[in-house]
């Protein structure tokens, strides 16, 4: 393992310490508004919409919602946490005093984002597979690893992002311009 990619683990440490402390609110947000659009459009457009390819709606769209999950997760994590942690608690000032370099820190961040992606998405799935939606389960494997590269993918991203926002103001831009269209026109 290169030193790098250890000194990124210590600060993905230092983030999975912290979520520890407030996992249940945390996976609570991320996951309560994706229930509510899973079974609201699942079970309420739902009932209005024949078949999709032989699955009904709530089948349909659980993969969808799935990746907008792993999506929001890491992107709030890499604004909002990420600016706080650089700008309100200067956490990334004291990190920067020892070995670990801005590039350790970003990457670190990034995994941070994707692991949250992952969490989220998949306390989205145990609810999907609880509820008798989803049955596939040889698949989730390569669910995680999407899941993941979504996560990364949006925290690199959102990361660029905070660099630049000057105020949390800023990151409705971000949510709005960037997220929101992608949640709303992709496949």
């Amino acid at each position: 393992m290169t030193t790098r990619i250890r000194r990124a683990l210590k600060l993905w440490r230092r983030n999975l310490d912290v979520f520890r402390e407030y996992y249940l609110a945390s996976v609570i947000g991320n996951i309560g508004e994706p229930i509510i659009f899973l079974f609201g459009l699942g079970l309420g457009l739902g009932t209005m919409i024949e078949e999709v390819n032989g699955m009904s709606y709530l089948e349909f769209i659980a993969p969808g919602v799935m990746a907008v999950v792993a999506m929001n997760a890491a992107a709030f994590e890499c604004t909002f946490s990420s600016y706080t942690r650089m700008v309100e608690q200067n956490i990334y000032e004291g990190i920067l005093a020892t070995p670990m370099s801005l590039e350790d820190i970003v990457l670190g961040e990034v995994m941070w984002g994707a692991t949250k992606g992952v969490i989220s998405s998949f306390a989205v799935l145990l609810v999907l597979i609880v509820a008798g939606i989803f049955h596939e389960y040889a698949a989730i494997p390569l669910i995680v690893i999407n899941m993941a590269a979504i996560g990364a993918a949006i925290s690199g991203i959102a990361l660029c992002v905070s660099a630049v926002a000057k105020s949390y103001e800023f990151f409705n831009f971000f949510i709005t311009l960037f997220i929101g269209p992608m949640i709303l026109f992709t496949g």
